[in-house]
């Protein structure tokens, strides 16, 4: 899957919002935020179906769904992000941060209190470990 558009973002983010819609509905949901007319609208999911990120059933009217999931879009933009920050060094990326779960002996409860926070994951960056949790995408 292809980087996302900041309007590709606001297409799925109404179709992920409302489930199956005609363009009415999703027109509906955009308008107050982008101002778009129909026909931008109707664009935008044309083009995003030819992508694989929207699907429409044959009926009329035609009812448009997200064909991706949020998690898998906010998976790619992470690996983006990453591919950029880290010149696409896998290896490197790797080293510089990766998520561990660590055990502890007093259970989970136990290791978030030992941590103090309420849980999540402890982050490793550069060799050393942070209590921190990870930033919001």
């Amino acid at each position: 899957m292809a980087k996302l558009t900041d309007s590709e973002w606001k297409v799925l983010n109404a179709l992920w919002a409302g489930g199956p819609q005609t363009l009415g509905q999703v027109l509906e949901r955009l308008e107050g935020d982008t101002g778009w007319s129909r026909t931008t609208v109707h664009t935008y999911l044309t083009r995003m179906m030819g992508k694989g990120l929207v699907s429409a059933d044959e009926h009329s009217p035609r009812r448009y769904s997200a064909a991706v999931t949020l998690e898998e879009c906010a998976a790619q933009e992470e690996r983006s992000l990453m591919d950029r920050a880290y010149g696409g060094s896998g290896g490197e990326r790797g080293r510089r941060l990766s998520p561990l779960r660590l055990p502890h002996p007093g259970g989970a409860g136990r290791a978030a209190q030992a941590a103090g926070r309420d849980g999540g994951v402890v982050w490793k960056t550069s060799g050393w470990f942070s209590s921190r949790r990870r930033p919001p995408p």
